[in-house]
């Protein structure tokens, strides 16, 4: 389980932000995806915070967080972050501070915004986890590699409908289709219970803002050492999405997670932090 040790700041425009800190040393930041929250970690946080500062923080809309009226954007997201880390003090050359941020999904995105609106500077390194950089594919056919699930304007419009008027049956679904495995009543319980927490008016917002942002042109300016991490097992992104990513990165390492959907980090717990660890211990000084 994951101590309850939450604490909280104000963001610029007057919402209250949660987040769970705990550890020392080099700050490592994990940001949870479409209606999770740092919770969607209790398999990683309690195990990183031996070795980092870990800050996991709930986007707003999500988890413990303020579910504001406004700033359902990823690149209010992106800010958010920013700010957080100025609250947080942590140094903005990413060479002295060491930070490391994980991006998971949306998380990843917010990376990806978070270089366009503020350079990549502040970035020791930056891992990304079963992301595709445009989430739609195109109608022409000329970008295949965007979500199995989420392919299409229509699509979009569905799902945003169903957030409205059925969210829990969306939140039951998402638990099916991030997972490789069947998971367990459980499991199904636990993960909904997450997004329960979120606000579903946001959310229907907030994945509109996501999935129609492109941030391929943004990759070639991450110019910190960068890992990928994806799941072959994937329902919500092909292999060759991860492969996209990992070759328009200047400095980056790609690493599959065989056995794995769109969440190893819960799916493999043992071996996403090691492979966490061992990247921020050996490999990115590397790249």
């Amino acid at each position: 389980m994951i101590a309850q040790t939450l604490q909280h700041f104000t963001t610029t425009d007057g919402v209250k932000l949660s987040y769970w800190i705990q550890g020392k040393g080099r700050p490592l930041v994990l940001l949870h995806g479409w209606s999770g929250s740092h919770k969607s970690f209790i398999k990683n946080l309690p195990v990183l915070a031996q070795q980092f500062q870990v800050i996991a923080p709930d986007f707003r809309g999500h988890g413990a967080s303020d579910k504001p009226k406004q700033g359902f954007h990823v690149a209010r997201l992106a800010a958010d972050l920013n700010e957080l880390l100025d609250h947080l003090s942590v140094d903005k050359d990413g060479a002295k501070s060491g930070l490391v941020v994980v991006g998971c999904s949306l998380g990843a995105a917010v990376i990806w915004s978070f270089v366009e609106l503020f350079g990549c500077k502040r970035l020791g390194a930056a891992i990304f986890v079963d992301q595709s950089p445009l989430q739609l594919q195109s109608s022409d056919g000329s970008w295949k590699l965007g979500s199995k699930t989420l392919s299409d304007y229509a699509s979009l419009v569905h799902l945003e409908t169903l957030l409205r008027i059925q969210p829990e049956a969306v939140y039951q679904q998402n638990v099916h289709d991030c997972l490789f495995r069947e998971p367990s009543k459980k499991e199904i319980d636990y993960f909904v219970s997450l997004s329960k927490e979120a606000d579903a008016e946001f959310l229907a917002k907030l994945i509109k803002d996501h999935a129609m942002a492109d941030w391929r042109p943004t990759l070639p300016h991450l110019q910190c050492p960068c890992l990928v991490i994806y799941g072959e097992q994937s329902k919500i992104f092909p292999e060759d999405a991860a492969l996209y990513l990992a070759d328009k990165l200047p400095r980056k390492m790609i690493q599959p997670f065989k056995f794995a959907g769109h969440w190893p980090y819960y799916e493999m717990p043992e071996r996403f932090n090691d492979v966490i660890q061992d990247f921020i211990r050996n490999r990115m000084q590397q790249l």
